[in-house]
């Protein structure tokens, strides 16, 4: 008997290749390729490769032309193509394809409002078609969610998680329905052959884990609530593993994965242990200046209570009469470290030290103190998320946004995140305005338009808030602050301002210019038409561009002749 192991898919033009690996029962355990299958169809994708339980066909699965689902069935030993099956759906699919067991999978249509489940039974292929209405009144638009449960699928519907469990003959019935903000896991063994899965959902400071089995929902295995903290956003993702109790009874461990990207090992209602893993994906930095001393002390307001005063004298006293524990000597020693010069969150003479300000792909902010490399405070952008309009921002880029100097100085400095509300370029951007010191959102807010590109002008107003020029899809630029005094300071230089685009896929570097204000109903006196004059293309053939950069507007630098 032979069983499927493996699969390789490789695209080619014109065709769709893949090479199936077998393991044969009775011989060595070693993978050898005994079959090379090429499918000569210029639209036919790939989508699963399975074989059921006690089946010697090998069943592959792919879309043609988007919208009709093929399934070949094919015998492992000779290669053959034995049967195939289509389905046609008008418009095609949606997402994934999930397989809930080894015999059946289920999509959903380019409408989002029809699931489509695929059987493979005895040899033979089977389309059942479910409207989600007949499962949830009042439906809108249906996401299969990725986990994998025995014989069930998840689908997120009206801002709820339905649970879905798949008949023999392909028929769904909802079992049960959760929060929209829910996380689950894939399904996972337990003892006497029962399989398990859990959902973990945020509600104000603290998190809710629960485990159930799969074929009784009213089972419940384990229920804990956790103390979290809310800056670390909602939990994204959560995969769980079963140990043996010395009571013999089953205990779990939950890794979640947070929306800022942290990841938490949870155990007995507590966190074992966290992982920064936010800073693998920085992707914009910028520094701020520190704030300077006057008369010995900080401008920098930092409050030192006088519980705090003596708890550090009674350590000194405790480790001058060799008392102090191992806890209190590392007490005292993160108390010398913060007292010591490279320590203090105060500018130096030659101005080394400095704040680098970080922005991840998750949205979340983080302050890095030059002097010794901590993080002097960290903060998720959530409150667009708050806005249904834009359900989960991502950060785009970081700027500079107020730098008060010396005649300023009761002004902290704050930076501008540009966020945008969704993954394609065209989604509308939203702006966020954060303090550099304490680390709080001084305002938020969702601007109408797309951001295309950024644009730092050498120009400040009053209260040296740095103007910015943000070019959209269709061609404008918008000014901010949207402030009288900025548009006045704006339109002196209107002429003077350019910028250049690059095309990295065409070879291709455009020059523009300022033309107009904009014209319409939804325009204000901020938005401006802008003017190419002039583009560079370079040969195609024979160089191609790689990436830009330029120098920054705030960057130093010192010419020598």
């Amino acid at each position: 008997m032979v069983r499927f192991s493996g699969k390789r898919i490789s695209q080619r033009k014109g065709m769709t290749a893949f090479t199936l690996y077998f393991n044969e029962v009775a011989s060595s355990a070693d993978k050898h390729i005994i079959m090379l299958l090429a499918i000569a169809s210029r639209r036919f994708e790939v989508q699963r490769v399975l074989q059921p339980h006690e089946s010697s066909i090998i069943y592959v699965l792919g879309f043609l032309h988007s919208s009709k689902a093929v399934v070949y069935q094919i015998d492992p030993r000779t290669g053959e193509v034995v049967a195939q099956k289509s389905m046609v759906v008008p418009g095609g699919f949606s997402g994934v394809i999930l397989s809930v067991s080894s015999d059946k999978v289920v999509v959903l249509d380019s409408t989002r409002s029809i699931l489509v489940t695929i059987n493979f039974l005895d040899g033979d292929i089977s389309f059942h078609k479910t409207p989600v209405s007949d499962l949830v009144e009042d439906s809108g638009n249906a996401e299969i969610l990725s986990p994998r449960l025995s014989n069930m699928l998840a689908v997120k519907v009206n801002k709820r998680t339905i649970f879905v469990r798949v008949g023999g003959e392909g028929k769904l019935e909802v079992v049960d329905s959760l929060s929209d903000e829910t996380a689950i896991s894939d399904s996972l063994p337990v003892a006497d052959d029962q399989v398990a899965f859990a959902s973990v959902h945020h509600e104000g400071s603290k998190i809710h884990l629960m485990v159930k089995l799969v074929d009784d929902l009213d089972t419940v295995l384990l229920r804990e609530s956790i103390e979290m903290d809310q800056h670390r956003g909602r939990v994204d993702k959560v995969f769980i593993n079963n140990y043996i109790k010395t009571d013999r009874s089953n205990g779990f461990r939950a890794l979640i994965m947070m929306e800022d990207h942290s990841l938490l090992l949870l155990q007995q209602g507590a966190i074992v242990w966290s992982r920064e893993e936010r800073l693998a994906s920085v992707t914009d930095v910028t520094t701020a200046e520190l704030p300077v001393e006057k008369d010995g002390v900080s401008v920098a307001k930092v409050e030192h209570t006088l519980v705090d005063w003596l708890k550090g004298h009674m350590l000194k006293l405790k480790g001058s009469l060799l008392l102090a524990s191992p806890e209190d000597v590392a007490a005292i020693q993160e108390m010398r470290m913060k007292s010591s010069g490279r320590s203090t969150l105060t500018r130096d003479h030659n101005g080394f030290r400095k704040l680098f300000i970080a922005l991840t792909r998750a949205g979340k902010l983080f302050a890095l103190y030059t002097g010794d490399g901590r993080i002097v405070w960290s903060m998720l952008l959530n409150s667009p998320s708050k806005s249904e309009a834009c359900e989960r921002p991502s950060g785009i880029s970081l700027y500079q946004w107020q730098v008060p100097h010396h005649h300023a100085m009761d002004e902290n400095p704050s930076v501008l995140v540009v966020g945008r509300c969704g993954s394609d370029s065209s989604a509308p951007g939203v702006l966020s305005f954060v303090d550099v010191y304490t680390g709080k959102e001084i305002s938020s807010s969702d601007i109408g338009h797309s951001v295309v590109r950024v644009m730092p002008l050498p120009f400040t107003d009053s209260t040296e808030q740095r103007l910015h020029l943000i070019a959209d899809t269709e061609g404008h630029v918008h000014l901010y602050p949207k402030t009288s005094e900025a548009l006045r300071i704006f339109q002196r230089d209107f002429q003077n301002v350019y910028w250049y685009t690059v095309e990295g896929d065409d070879g291709i570097i455009r020059g523009h210019g300022m033309k107009s204000s904009c014209a319409g109903e939804t325009a204000d006196e901020y938005c401006f038409t802008t003017k190419e004059l002039w583009t560079v293309v370079f040969p195609s053939e024979s160089e191609k561009i790689i990436s830009t950069l330029i120098r920054k507007p705030n960057e130093v630098l010192n010419i020598g002749f």
